[in-house]
């Protein structure tokens, strides 16, 4: 065999591997300490209306009068995730976030697999360009469904509005090889409407001639599945979140008719011209109608759905930086919705996006895509049905001067660009791919996440989705081992399981049913009462839940959950004595004895919720229900003696509360309150802007010798004084 022959078989081989690749690593990175989920659970009255009539302008088109969101949305069974610091945003310390790494001769992107599976960044190789908005931080605040979300990255935002309650959670990655190279899968379980959602994302290597023209694309495939009989209500939107590099050339083009903006109702204006102080006159920047597909023109935070009447196998939207440089979002007709957010250009808003990051590189918009037309809407998931559609994120490149000026011709050029950079046939050819492999089974599992989808596989007797392996996973034991014994043989709760306080809650009707019959085959426990009394509490059931309390607490006097769930029913009934009675007996059930020093133990962050809770209660009551000297009394007794509870930074608010009300010490408060550096993240955190208007009132007032002040003299103190930014982050909350 000769050489050249040798040469040409080489050639031949290499010109057919495939060199994308996929690794788990760490990334090092600034961030907060993200503690695991409050285990007192959060409720939400589930008889308040979201939307009605008066929430849409008599103008909005009959699509978006359709499956109107029309209620509040729960936290169970999820636990809130409530207890993080500054230490992101503050870069102080460095933490280790589990990232995969998906790369391929022109692309490189990193998925965090805590984070629900964000694209935290998409770089371009070959262009030495990151596409998105690349967080310098992890640095949590109070934006979620369960409070800890992150800004910036790719999120998938599944089932219910808002930030996923996934954003801050581990979830499954596996990995299954096609004619393409891997694809990466994201996958979980929802525990909230028994469904699964997965995620497919390639990167096709340029040595693949079929789909070469489209190289320089992550290609992302999502499914989601009803696993139940009967249909449900859900909810799909891709977040992007891409940074403003440029300030004021910034420009999002995407095919547009009208927009629907927020304000005091949503609203029907034309896009992108129109008069942004009509919708909300809050300040006075640039009145009259501006170019709004330019961020720089808002003054404040707004979210724009963009809707066209023209319906493609393919519709996308764009940001163009001003120098050549841009982001481009495309997806199958199946993604109706399309959203650009804005944060606007106040100080406010601008600290609000720095809160979100580290001074100075936290800005950014989001570039949104969902099923239905709003996020003020649902779409129907029939039962046992699926949902299935086809996203890419690229760079785009196009001369800056061919997209300033009129709207439409720079709507003309982006869509002819998007044509050339990668064809409908080849796009709607990778979607029919795409939905070949969705329900082939992973390969390998490259990390887990919760143990909640193998419970309910074992519950149900059957496989969730027939691509996705739901693992066991041993981390959750804590969690999953007492519904794991309801299932048994033995059919009740363990000694062990009894021993200790619930770290975690269902609230399904399946669940409620297996509880029942629990009762009935081995007979009662204080944990099965516990746990009809907050499913019941769950859905507003107050005189059910009630009732389960107290036979909860006739079987365990101590049950921290069952006397704070009486505290929570005197609130409803309007007896706020009684509620701060039952949370004393709260609080006294936990014993010093009942505590480790681990801050992630069940015991210990249980204390921290509870005293939070109590505080923040007693500080929202009048002071003839509850006492400056009582409430004095529980800070002085319990919070200050106690190291753990002392230097926790949402507890230090309550103490400054005291300092100032009870001991005049403006100052101090004042000084504290310059230098704190809290987490949005408790009911205590408004109590800030309290305080230093207080103290400053009183500083004005000491100064004049104890005078009383006017209300005129009030208002100059707080204009003259307006809370520093560090305590004004009431948009991050």
């Amino acid at each position: 065999m000769n050489v050249v022959y040798i040469i040409l078989l080489i050639t031949l081989w290499c010109n057919n591997v495939v060199s994308t690749t996929l690794e788990v690593t760490r990334l090092n990175i600034f961030g907060a300490n993200l503690r695991d989920g409050n285990p007192l659970p959060q409720f939400v009255d589930m008889t308040v209306k979201a939307r009605t009539i008066d929430s849409l302008d008599l103008t909005c088109p009959d699509d978006i009068w359709e499956n109107l969101i029309n209620q509040s949305y729960p936290k169970l069974p999820y636990l809130v995730l409530d207890n993080y610091d500054r230490d992101g945003g503050d870069m102080k310390t460095k933490i280790n976030l589990p990232v995969v790494v998906q790369e391929s001769t022109r692309l490189k992107a990193i998925y965090s697999l805590n984070q629900g599976g964000k694209m935290l960044s998409l770089f371009d190789k070959k262009l030495n360009k990151e596409i998105l908005f690349r967080n310098p931080v992890f640095q949590p605040a109070n934006l979620g469904r369960l409070n800890a979300w992150t800004s910036g990255g790719v999120e998938w935002n599944w089932p219910r509005l808002g930030h996923s309650v996934f954003t801050s959670k581990p979830i499954f990655a596996g990995k299954l090889k096609t004619k393409y190279g891997e694809v990466l899968r994201i996958y979980e379980f929802d525990r909230e409407m028994n469904s699964t959602w997965q995620v497919d994302t390639l990167l096709v290597d340029s040595s693949n001639n079929e789909i070469k023209s489209c190289e320089d694309v992550v290609w992302i495939h999502v499914k989601v599945r009803n696993t139940n009989p009967d249909k449900i209500s859900a909810y799909w939107w891709t977040n992007v979140g891409v940074q403003l590099q440029n300030k004021t050339k910034n420009r999002v083009i995407l095919p547009a008719d009208y927009a629907i903006i927020s304000g005091a109702k949503l609203t029907k204006v034309p896009f992108p011209l129109f008069d942004e102080n009509k919708i909300d006159t809050c300040g006075t920047f640039g009145p009259g109608i501006l170019d709004h597909s330019y961020p720089s023109n808002y003054y404040n935070a707004h979210e724009n759905f963009i809707r066209s009447e023209t319906k493609t196998d393919r519709s996308w939207m764009s940001l163009h930086h001003g120098d050549g440089f841009g982001m481009l979002h495309s997806q199958t007709k199946e993604l109706d919705g399309r959203k650009y957010w804005v944060w606007g250009n106040d100080i406010h808003d601008v600290a609000r996006m720095d809160f979100l990051s580290s001074p100075g590189h936290g800005h950014y918009i989001e570039m949104q895509a969902g099923v239905a037309p709003t996020q003020s809407q649902t779409f129907t998931l029939e039962g046992e049905d699926t949902l299935e559609w086809t996203e890419t994120i690229s760079a785009l490149q196009i001369d800056p001067e061919k997209v300033e000026g009129s709207y439409d011709d720079a709507l003309k050029v982006v869509n002819e660009t998007v044509e050339e950079n990668c064809n409908i046939k080849t796009f709607m050819d990778m979607n029919t791919f795409f939905s070949e492999i969705a329900d082939m089974e992973v390969e390998e599992v490259l990390y887990n996440g919760s143990g909640w989808g193998a419970l309910h596989e074992q519950m149900i007797g059957k496989v969730l989705s027939p691509g996705l392996q739901f693992n066991k996973v041993e981390v959750d034991n804590d969690l999953t081992r007492p519904w794991y014994e309801l299932l048994s043989v033995q059919g009740t709760f363990s000694n062990l399981s009894l021993s200790v306080p619930p770290s975690s809650f269902q609230v399904d009707i399946a669940w409620i049913d297996i509880l029942h019959k629990s009762i009935e085959a081995k007979g009662e426990t204080w944990l099965h009462y516990l746990h009809l009394g907050i499913a019941a509490h769950h859905r507003s059931d107050y005189e059910s839940a009630k009732e389960l309390y107290t036979n909860a607490i006739r079987l365990n006097p101590n049950s921290i959950h069952a006397l704070r769930g009486m505290a929570l029913m005197s609130l409803n009934s309007n007896d706020p004595q009684n509620a701060w009675k039952y949370y004393n007996k709260a609080w006294l059930s936990i014993s010093n004895k009942f505590i480790n020093h681990n801050k992630n133990d069940i015991k210990q962050r249980l204390k921290i919720s509870l005293a939070r809770e109590i505080i923040a209660f007693g500080i929202s009551q009048p002071r003839s229900i509850i006492s400056l000297n009582v409430l004095a009394s529980f800070v002085n007794n319990n919070i200050l003696i106690s190291e753990e509870l002392k230097n926790d930074a949402q507890l230090e608010i309550a103490i400054a509360y005291i300092n100032l009300y009870a001991h005049n010490d403006f100052n101090g408060v004042l000084e504290y309150l310059k230098k704190s550096n809290v987490a949005a993240t408790s009911n205590l955190t408004p109590v800030m802007l309290e305080l230093w208007q207080e103290a400053q009132w009183m500083k004005k007032s000491d100064s004049e010798g104890g005078k009383v002040l006017t209300l005129l003299e009030k208002v100059n103190v707080s204009r003259e004084f307006p809370p520093p930014l560090n305590i004004d982050f009431r948009g991050a909350t």
